[in-house]
């Protein structure tokens, strides 16, 4: 790495550190309990289905061999919002994103309720 992409990342670090403090490891096993959660079964081939990304890059981030790069990181937080960051961040949260989290839980929950009471008129029909 160059000296100044060297002093680019470490005022980048000073200035968002609350995403420097992750270190690799972390950053990938917390990755892969994520999609494992999510996924119990055959999960690198859910979440490829899901992203479009591929299985093979998928399994090395769960067998933590490997850890999402930026692009990586964009499509996966594009298609699990914020939920996938805050298991990635931990309990480095800002704020902004902590908010975005319960907006993102409540409306799943209030889709689940959809659901719910359209089973439940549909048992009555």
């Amino acid at each position: 790495m160059s000296q100044t992409s060297e002093i680019t990342l470490r005022q980048s670090s000073q200035k968002y550190g609350q995403l420097s403090e992750i270190d690799r490891t972390t950053l990938a096993e917390r990755v892969g309990r994520f999609f494992r959660a999510m996924y119990p079964s055959r999960t690198a081939d859910c979440v490829a289905a899901d992203t479009s990304l591929k299985a093979e890059t998928i399994q090395k981030i769960i067998d933590r061999a490997s850890v999402p790069n930026g692009l990586t990181m964009i499509v996966l937080a594009a298609a699990y919002g914020p939920e996938f960051l805050v298991a990635c961040m931990g309990d480095k949260v800002p704020a902004w994103l902590s908010t975005a989290h319960r907006e993102a839980e409540a409306a799943r929950i209030d889709r689940e309720i959809e659901d719910l009471k359209a089973r439940r008129a549909s048992l009555r029909a």
